[in-house]
This record gives structure tokens, sequence and C-alpha cells, in this order.
């Protein structure tokens, strides 16, 4: 199913753009066949996609100390020239 509006855009694009030579073919073609998508939806019913992220990564994110503030004393940058 996606592969089919993918190449129902690219064909649209393609015939905007070079065959009626008219600007901006992609968003054109974008815009007209964006009504197929609740069609397409209705016709080929999926599993909704939704942004799932494991429990243990948001542990993760919850346990991340606050960063240091940057200051010459805790950067140890080491010259070229003179290597300690």
């Amino acid at each position: 199913m996606c592969l089919a509006y993918v190449v129902a855009v690219a064909v649209a694009a393609f015939y905007w753009q070079f065959v009626l030579f008219k600007p901006q073919g992609l968003i054109v073609a974008l815009f007209a066949s964006s009504w197929m998508v609740p069609a397409l939806n209705a016709l080929w019913p999926e599993a909704r996609f939704a942004w799932n992220v494991p429990r243990q990564c948001t542990q993760a994110l919850v346990n991340v100390e606050p960063a240091r503030k940057l200051t010459p004393r805790n950067l140890k940058i080491q010259s070229r020239r003179h290597p300690k």
C-alpha cells in the first residue's frame, strides 16, 4: 500500500513538473494525493504507529546528572607543543 502511494505521488509530480511544465511538482502532487490517505487506511487497515520507548531508556533519562559549568579549571586541555 505504501509503495503504491509513493509511486502515485511520484508519477503525479513527474507529470506536473515535466509534462505540464509547471513548478513545484512534488508539493502539488502531495497536496493533490493527500485525500487518498484516509481512503487507503480504510481499505487496508493496519496497526497505528506509536512512538514507544522502552522503560529502561526512560529510567536512564531520569537519572542523568546535570552538566557541569565548563571552566578552564575543569577543562584539562593539553597543548600539543608542551605535553605534561
